[in-house]
C-alpha cells in the first residue's frame, strides 16, 4: 500500500450501534460513511468539497442527526458567498446536505449563531436544534465527554478558550473498555485534529499494542457499544472483537474512494 492514504475519524453513537465516518483526502474533500456496526455494512454517502472540523461532531444518540462545522475561505472570493465561509449545519447521516444552516463565525467560546443568522431551519424539533447548540458550547470537551473520553492533560489548562489562545493544541486522552476480569486503557495523544500515538494498556498497565503511524499519518479508535476494539489505520477500517486475542478483521479500505457528486435522497431534506 502507499505511504499516502485517506485520513478517517469517526463518532459512535451512544445508543444505536452506528458510527458516522469521515474520510478526508484529497485535503479539500470530505466523505461522509455510516457504518453499522452490527453487521459492519457501510453505507457510503455524500462528499463535502470543505474542511470539516470532525473534533467537534456532534450525533445523536440514535445516529439520525448529526451537527458539524466546516469552513471553504476560499468562498470568500465569491461576492455571493462571502459572508458563508464558515458554516454550522444539522444533517441526516451519511449526508452532508442541510435541514439546518448557520452562519458561523469560528470563534469557539461563541453561542450558536443568532436567529436572525439562521439561514435554513425548516421548522427543526427542538432535539435537533440541541444538537446544533451543542456544537458551540464547550464543544471540545463535551464531545469528548459525550464519547466516553476523559482529558488527562494538566487540570491547570482544562479550559479550552485559553488553551486554544496560548497555542497549546496538544490533549491527552483516556478512555476505559474491557470486563472486570479484563480492563483496558486506550491513551491516545491528539493534535491538530489528528491521533499521532495509541497506546493499548492492561490493568497492570503492560502495553499491549501500541499504533504509532508516524507524522501527518492520523489513526482513529474507539470502543463500540458490543465492547469491540474499533479502528482505522492506512485509511482502512478495522474492528477487534476479542481483543487482545485473536486478530483484527478489516472492515473496509476507503483510499480508492473518489470524490462524486451525490444528490441527497428525499428522507435526507427534511425533519
Amino acid at each position: 500500500m502507499s505511504d499516502e492514504f485517506c485520513r478517517i475519524s469517526g463518532v459512535i453513537a451512544r445508543k444505536a450501534n452506528s458510527a458516522v465516518i469521515f474520510r478526508r483526502g484529497p485535503s479539500r474533500y470530505c466523505q461522509m460513511l455510516l457504518w453499522d456496526l452490527t453487521n459492519d455494512h457501510i453505507e457510503e454517502g455524500q462528499w463535502l468539497r470543505a474542511k470539516v472540523e470532525t473534533d467537534t461532531i456532534v450525533v445523536s444518540d440514535d445516529a439520525r442527526y448529526i451537527a458539524y462545522e466546516a469552513y471553504d475561505y476560499k468562498r470568500a472570493s465569491r461576492r455571493a458567498e462571502k459572508n458563508m465561509n464558515r458554516w454550522i449545519a444539522v444533517s441526516k447521516p451519511p449526508f452532508f446536505t442541510a435541514i439546518g444552516l448557520w452562519h458561523s463565525t469560528g470563534y469557539i467560546w461563541e453561542p450558536l449563531a443568532k436567529p436572525e443568522t439562521n439561514l435554513k431551519v425548516n421548522k427543526l424539533p427542538p432535539e435537533v436544534l440541541e444538537l446544533a447548540n451543542r456544537i458551540t458550547h464547550d464543544r471540545y470537551q463535551a464531545a469528548l465527554a459525550a464519547q466516553g473520553w476523559h482529558l488527562t492533560f494538566d487540570a491547570s489548562e482544562t479550559d479550552w478558550k485559553s488553551r486554544y489562545r496560548a497555542g497549546k493544541s496538544t490533549v491527552s486522552l483516556q478512555k476505559a473498555f474491557g470486563v472486570a476480569t479484563a480492563q483496558y486503557q486506550i491513551f491516545m495523544s491528539k493534535s491538530h485534529q489528528m491521533v499521532r500515538t495509541v497506546t493499548l494498556v492492561d490493568s497492570l498497565t503492560n502495553p499491549i499494542l501500541t499504533l504509532n503511524p508516524g507524522p501527518d499519518k492520523p489513526i482513529w479508535i474507539d470502543v463500540d457499544n458490543s465492547g469491540r476494539l474499533v479502528y482505522a489505520d492506512k485509511g482502512c477500517l478495522f474492528a477487534w472483537r476479542d481483543f487482545p486475542n485473536g486478530k483484527p478483521q478489516l472492515i473496509a479500505d476507503l483510499n480508492p474512494n473518489i470524490f462524486e457528486n451525490i444528490p441527497p435522497p428525499d428522507w435526507a431534506l427534511g425533519p
